[in-house]
């Protein structure tokens, strides 16, 4: 029926677009763009996994937050800014990328956080990031109560709330330093990736206030080379996402045409995969807390999180 067309459209090119990118793409990094598109890890070997899970950036390829921020933040560009058209494009767009992706909770909790985003200019209304939040909390509980005891809730909204409240301070004051400031006065290709580097740090020192102890306890882990590697390649990702996406849309009308921006990309996501295998093998990339003497370790990385994101004036470059 037409009802049952419309109701597994989603999977259905999901399927596509997954079948479209493993033609265009050698086998190891189209597994890698599966599950950044549409966080199906199916296909990713579990050394890749684990090399991502120990450099801090799992997180790309599992369908999240980031990859809303990325896909409306793609379409508001090619809007030119005009945010009645974003608005009318972009949320369409995030709901059926949300549910073509299983609709996991951190995709959701973005989805209505960019949706008020968006439609707050619309009414003359001020967004305000604390609401947001409760929002989509909200919206997630009223589906199912239940939902509050997943992790990866529990991981998504603690690294948004990090970066709601501590982000903005902690750019601030790191950009006032003096050196920092010299390099980001100009308006240069070169000032532009910086700024995108010392956002993806902040970001990532932020996000990791709440959701440190969540991920200590329930995994056992605690990536020491996640700000770093954050910092190297969370920029690029954002190529990676855009780029793959339009590919695999102008593969499925026109595969010959694709091959080209297609082996373009390959480059890219070969760069993301070498950072992660080269941060994985560094000692101490990661932190297992089995005993007291890492317990320790531990809490004293905590503390200095701690410490940057709530008095980033006292802490020197």
């Amino acid at each position: 029926t037409n009802a049952g067309v419309l109701k597994y459209l989603p999977q259905r090119i999901a399927r596509t677009l997954g079948e479209t990118i493993e033609r265009s793409y050698s086998e190891r990094e189209g597994a890698f763009l599966r599950a950044l598109l549409l966080g199906d890890k199916t296909g990713l070997r579990y050394e890749d996994q684990n090399d991502l899970a120990i450099a801090g950036i799992y997180h790309a390829v599992a369908v999240s937050g980031m990859h809303v921020s990325i896909l409306l933040g793609m379409i508001l560009l090619l809007c030119g800014g005009n945010h009645r058209l974003a608005a009318a494009l972009g949320l369409p767009a995030a709901v059926f990328f949300i549910v073509m992706t299983g609709a996991p909770a951190s995709a959701v909790r973005a989805g209505v956080m960019q949706a008020l985003v968006l439609c707050a200019p619309l009414v003359r209304r001020e967004n305000d990031p604390p609401t947001t939040i409760c929002a989509a909390l909200l919206v997630l509980l009223m589906q199912n109560p239940w939902s509050l005891l997943s992790v990866g809730l529990q991981l998504s909204f603690a690294s948004t709330a990090g970066i709601v409240f501590f982000a903005g301070g902690l750019y601030r004051s790191l950009s006032e330093n003096q050196f920092l400031t010299r390099l980001l006065r100009p308006k240069t290709v070169l000032s532009s990736l910086l700024r995108a580097m010392l956002t993806a740090l902040c970001c990532t020192i932020s996000s990791m206030v709440f959701a440190l102890p969540i991920t200590a306890v329930q995994f056992g882990e605690i990536s020491l080379a996640a700000p770093v590697v954050n910092v190297l390649v969370l920029w690029l990702l954002s190529i990676v996402f855009c780029g793959a996406m339009l590919t695999a849309l102008l593969a499925l009308a026109l595969p010959a045409a694709a091959a080209i921006p297609a082996a373009v990309l390959s480059w890219p996501v070969r760069l993301v995969q070498l950072v992660a295998h080269g941060a994985a093998k560094v000692p101490f990339a990661a932190l297992y807390p089995e005993n007291g003497y890492l317990i320790a370790a531990a809490v004293f990385l905590y503390a200095l999180v701690l410490l940057l994101a709530l008095r980033p004036g006292t802490v020197r470059l």
